[in-house]
């Protein structure tokens, strides 16, 4: 539970996010960010980060806490400084707002997501149903499809206010707050030999989720504490 408590309640601001706020180019935000650290005789890579593009390429960031963000832009304008304080406050609020560790929030959360995937999951099914009318091998393709489609909503009405033993970089990020790389959460399962499982996603197609263990190892956190109990 401390592990979870120290997830949620540190957050970190992407140095793209700072770039997007400021106006400054991302390279030259890095570049900032690479000498601050350097002068304040901190570990570059403790706040690497990566970032996916929508072509699906990889590049790297940087996620900075609190209080290494108003370092840096300290030596920025007076209005840049201003929207990233106004920035931060933003984000201060969400957490105030919504507390992961509150069950209730929680199971709220967990509750409307359920029930928005049931409902995509439906509106798949009605629009197989339709296309299946259209020739018999199609109908056959079509009912396979739907077949799978009700398996999948039948899984995430089983999961309703429980969670799963692996968890994707962007449910955990949701959930924490916070910002983390793959690049050690792949690392780890490949050195010790982990499955790194597939899973839906309505942007993507589909993303790795990782295992409870790496992201206990890895970054501290404990997803089956974040999530709930995995269901037996």
């Amino acid at each position: 539970m401390n592990a979870l408590m120290n997830a949620t309640t540190t957050q970190t601001m992407s140095s793209r996010e700072i770039a997007e706020v400021t106006g400054k180019r991302h390279d030259h935000v890095m570049t900032d960010i690479q000498k601050m650290l350097a002068d304040l005789n901190l570990h570059a890579p403790d706040f690497s980060g990566t970032y996916q593009t929508e072509r699906g390429n990889t590049y790297q960031c940087f996620n900075l806490p609190k209080r290494e963000t108003l370092i840096l832009v300290s030596g920025y304008s007076v209005a840049m400084r201003a929207k990233i304080i106004d920035r931060w406050q933003e984000l201060e609020a969400k957490q105030t707002a919504f507390d992961i560790t509150n069950p209730v929030h929680l199971l709220q959360a967990i509750e409307v997501q359920a029930r928005l995937n049931i409902q995509l999951a439906a509106e798949r099914d009605h629009a197989i149903a339709t296309k299946a009318q259209i020739g018999s091998k199609r109908e056959a393709t079509a009912m396979n499809t739907a077949a799978q489609a009700v398996r999948e909503k039948k899984a995430i009405e089983a999961k309703l206010g429980r969670c799963i033993n692996h968890a994707s970089i962007l449910a955990v990020q949701n959930a924490t707050g916070a910002s983390y790389g793959w690049h050690p959460l792949k690392a780890y399962c490949t050195k010790n030999n982990l499955p790194q499982v597939k899973a839906h996603d309505e942007r993507w197609g589909k993303v790795n989720t990782y295992p409870a263990q790496a992201w206990l190892a890895v970054y501290g956190v404990d997803i089956v504490a974040l999530f709930g109990e995995v269901a037996a």
